[in-house]
């Protein structure tokens, strides 16, 4: 197999540090009008799609393919939408989903977008394995009185991002019992393959915490956590990571100021790299690199098994856009790198 490339002239405007909007309550959610939902709680249809809907519940998700698309989810269950059933290409986009007692969203296999999670007797997200969680605002979590809350609590699973989120969780709001923005604990089983960049997070006691449980599983691997803003509402600090987790140009958000080492030539993460604009992603078909600075260098594409599955040299690329047909590539998780001379930046894209 092998990709076709076109060479596009485009002129492009100066990117900022972040290519997304900051998530919050006026821009996550649901919009429009909607309509009570008064189906099953099990969604047993392969392709279902639910939008535009009111459901006073939770939902089950125990079929393939199904789309949850701008729809309050008001629940006094234990979870807002269960996917934990073995069942793929779950998408859950522009929803709001409060009132449950343990998270949001448990399982696997899912993409979560632009949802406004709130108002959890705990958690925000339960994640394991084959998830995106992206431009989310998540905040108020830990109603209930003894509540540890995260806004992504994982203690199992493997191949997730994380990005583009805002998670909003001072560690002493009144009425909510904020723990971790983020943690990752080896409690019943390995944690490897995840990404966390570009993200604000803000609050807990530490705001993130990578850490070996002590259950015999180890350190979680291959996680890194890239060009975060971080807030001052935590407790104890901004992070808690064993070593061998990956740390690099993560700053607070107030000043800049940096936390940890953002070497020279340290790999950057792609996603906000000044100049440099890749969309669309998740993509089916064409995956494209915008330029408005001058990149010589080379791209590199690689699967989960680390098998090299594109290698393109780029040169006097400014002002150029590059893209790549991926519609022949297996759908998956791909890793992308771009090396120049004294640069080097990487990201994850999910090709469906």
């Amino acid at each position: 197999m092998k990709p076709f490339f076109t060479f596009l002239f485009l002129f492009l405007s100066t990117s900022s540090l972040f290519s997304q909007v900051k998530p919050d309550a006026n821009n996550t959610g649901t919009t429009g009008t909607l309509t009570l939902y008064t189906g099953d709680a099990n969604i047993i249809e392969d392709g279902a799609i639910l939008e535009n809907l009111i459901i006073n519940g939770s939902l089950n998700i125990k079929a393939p393919n199904v789309i949850i698309r701008n729809c309050l989810i008001n629940t006094t269950g234990t979870y807002g939408i269960r996917c934990n059933y073995g069942h793929e290409n779950i998408l859950i986009e522009d929803c709001e989903i409060r009132g449950m007692s343990s998270a949001a969203v448990y399982g696997s296999d899912f993409t979560a977008k632009r949802c406004k999670v709130w108002d959890s007797g705990a958690d925000g997200f339960k994640p394991s394995s084959n998830f995106l969680i992206e431009s989310c605002y998540i905040y108020k979590l830990g109603y209930i009185d003894d509540a540890h809350a995260d806004g992504v609590q994982m203690v199992a699973g493997n191949n997730g991002v994380i990005r583009w989120n805002n998670f909003a969780m001072p560690y002493d709001e009144p009425g909510y019992h904020n723990s971790q923005c983020i943690i990752m604990s080896t409690n019943v089983g390995t944690i490897d393959d995840i990404l966390i960049e570009d993200n604000w997070i803000n609050g807990g006691g530490y705001s993130v915490q990578i850490i070996d449980k002590g259950n015999g599983y180890g350190v979680p691997t291959n996680v890194s956590v890239l060009n975060n803003l971080f807030g001052r509402d935590h407790q104890f600090g901004p992070k808690r990571t064993d070593d061998g987790v990956v740390w690099q140009c993560n700053t607070y958000e107030d000043n800049g100021e940096a936390i940890g080492e953002c070497p020279a030539l340290s790999v950057e993460s792609l996603t906000m790299a000044k100049g440099i604009k890749m969309y669309p992603n998740p993509t089916s078909d064409y995956l494209n690199f915008n330029f408005s600075v001058e990149f010589s260098g080379t791209l590199f594409m690689y699967d989960l098994t680390g098998r090299q599955v594109l290698a393109l040299t780029l040169g006097d690329t400014i002002e150029d856009t590059v893209s790549v047909d991926c519609s022949e590539f297996t759908p998956g998780i791909y890793f992308v790198k771009m090396k120049s001379k004294n640069k080097s930046y990487a990201t994850k894209i999910i090709i469906e």
